[in-house]
């Protein structure tokens, strides 16, 4: 949830620090901004209750999975906020933003039992 007053957008950038190469960028979202600005009233103040929970899921390649797990050594966030520029945005203690990230894999094992 984006209890900010601006919006956010993601990556993952995958880093491989022993060849110094950047082995992936992973967008957070696919088109758009990936975290919309919370609602404000009408004193630039947060509308909790209109926070919108988002919970979307990022598809990868094989590759790509594989770089992420096994080759890179550093895993980067790239976190770019996003204000309307029209307007000063207030930011105080109570505007937060809630993030969970996690990894979910799915595969298959086979084991072949010799003679």
């Amino acid at each position: 949830k984006n209890y900010l007053p601006v919006g956010a957008d993601l990556m993952l950038i995958t880093y491989d620090s022993v060849s110094n190469t950047i082995l992936d960028t992973i967008k957070f979202a696919q088109s758009g901004i990936f975290l919309e600005a919370a609602p404000l009233d009408e004193n630039g103040l947060v509308i909790e209750d209109e926070v919108i929970l988002k919970d979307d899921a990022i598809n990868i390649d094989n590759q790509t999975a594989q770089n992420l797990l096994n080759v890179a050594t550093h895993i980067i966030v790239d976190a770019r906020l996003l204000a309307d520029s029209t307007r000063i945005i207030p930011i105080n203690d109570a505007n937060r933003i809630w993030l969970k990230l996690g990894i979910e894999a799915k595969g298959s094992f086979i084991k072949t039992i010799g003679n």
